[in-house]
C-alpha cells in the first residue's frame, strides 16, 4: 500500500551515511547527467532531513527523465548512469501483492501487467513504464478529493495503449494543430452549476450567526457581484476573506495562515496560493471549492444552504497536514 512514512526513513538513512541531502548526494551521480532541473528542491522533516515521501519539488519533464532512464535499464544517451543490475532489481517484482490485484511490487517500485512497471504517488503522481512497447506515461496532478483520481492509468490503458504502433504515424498537420489548440486551451475548470441561480437578496451580503461547531466559525456571510463573490468569516485566526468566482476560477490567497512552509511542523505564517469557485446548484443551494497550489497541495469543498433565516454549511477537505479546521458542519442563523 501507498506509505509515505517507509519512504521518509529510507531517505533518512541515506541522509545519515551520506552526510547530505538524497538530492545533494544524487546531483553529481545521476540527477545532473539526465538534465534533471537544477533547482529542484525538497520539503523538510521537523529535524531538518527531506521530507522523500511527498515532498520533492520538481518539474514533470524530471519525473519523466528519470522514469526513461530505468525503463532503458540504467541508460541516458549513450551513458549508463544507473548500474544496470540494480535498475532489473528495482523494477522486478520483489514481493507478491495479488491479493488486491496488483502485479508485484519492487523497490518501491509497482509491477504492471505487460511487463510494465510504475511510479505512483498521492494525487495520481504517474509514472508508468512499458519497456517492450518503449512507452512512458506520466503524470502530475492533484486528485485527492476526486472520486475518478484512479481512473488517469485506466483511461491511458483505454485511450493510448491500445493503439501503440512499432510504426511512426503518418504526418497529419491538422491533427497536430488541433492538438496544440487543445493544450494551449486548457485550464483548471470550474465547479459545474446552475448559471440562471441568482443569490436571493436576504441572503446576498447578509451576516450569520454559526452555533459552536467543529471548524470554530462563529460567523459568515457571502456576497456577490457578477460573475464572483467573496467569503467572510471569523474563526479562531480572526476575521477572513476568500475571493470566489461563479462559472469561473479566481486565483488568491486561502486566509489561513497557520499552516507549514518549506519544513514541516514550523508555521510559516504566509498563505498558501489557491484556485476558488462557486456555483449555485438551486435556489438555497451553493457549493464552493478551493484547490490549494502551493507547496503543499490540497482541496476543500463546501456546501452553504439556506432555509427562510437558517443557514446549514458541511465543509471537507482533502489534505495532507493542514485544512482540518475546515471540516465538519455547523448551523446558524441570520442576524
Amino acid at each position: 500500500s501507498y506509505d509515505t512514512a517507509a519512504t521518509v526513513v529510507l531517505t533518512a538513512t541515506v541522509e545519515r551515511l551520506a552526510g547530505m541531502t538524497f538530492l545533494d548526494y544524487m546531483r553529481p551521480r545521476f540527477l545532473d547527467r539526465i538534465g534533471f532541473s537544477a533547482d529542484a528542491w525538497c520539503v523538510r522533516t521537523p529535524e531538518g532531513g527531506s521530507w522523500g515521501g511527498s515532498g520533492v519539488i520538481c518539474t514533470l519533464r524530471d519525473l519523466a527523465k528519470v522514469a526513461l532512464t530505468c525503463m532503458n535499464g540504467g541508460v541516458w544517451g549513450e551513458e549508463q548512469v544507473l548500474p544496470k543490475g540494480y535498475v532489473s532489481a528495482a523494477t522486478a517484482k520483489q514481493i507478491d501483492n495479488a491479493m488486491r490485484g496488483n502485479s508485484g511490487y519492487g523497490y518501491q517500485i509497482w509491477r504492471d501487467k505487460e511487463n510494465g512497471f510504475s511510479f505512483r504517488g498521492m494525487g495520481s503522481q504517474y509514472a508508468i513504464c512499458f519497456p517492450d512497447q518503449e512507452f512512458l506515461f506520466t503524470c502530475i496532478a492533484d486528485t485527492q478529493g476526486a472520486p475518478a483520481g484512479s481512473a488517469i492509468p485506466a483511461v491511458m490503458r483505454e485511450e493510448l495503449y491500445p493503439h501503440l504502433s512499432d510504426a511512426p504515424l503518418p504526418e497529419d498537420r491538422d491533427t497536430h494543430a488541433a492538438l496544440v489548440d487543445k493544450i494551449e486551451q486548457l485550464a483548471v475548470l470550474p465547479l459545474p452549476g446552475n448559471a440562471a441561480v441568482q443569490a436571493a437578496p436576504e441572503i446576498d451580503g447578509a451576516w450569520y450567526t454559526l452555533e459552536d461547531n467543529p471548524m470554530g466559525i462563529t460567523r459568515m456571510r457571502l456576497s456577490f457581484e457578477g460573475d464572483q463573490g467573496t467569503w467572510e468569516y471569523t474563526n479562531g485566526q480572526g476575521d477572513n476573506v476568500l475571493r470566489f468566482g461563479i462559472g469561473r476560477q479566481v486565483p488568491g490567497k486561502f486566509p489561513q495562515r497557520n499552516y507549514f512552509g518549506e519544513q514541516i511542523g514550523f508555521i510559516s505564517g504566509v498563505e498558501y496560493d489557491c484556485l476558488a469557485s462557486a456555483a449555485w446548484i438551486d435556489e438555497e443551494t451553493l457549493n464552493m471549492e478551493v484547490y490549494i497550489t502551493d507547496i503543499h497541495l490540497g482541496g476543500l469543498r463546501i456546501s452553504f444552504g439556506f432555509k427562510g433565516e437558517e443557514i446549514g454549511v458541511f465543509m471537507t477537505k482533502q489534505a495532507e497536514f493542514f485544512l482540518d479546521e475546515y471540516n465538519g458542519f455547523a448551523g446558524g442563523k441570520r442576524f
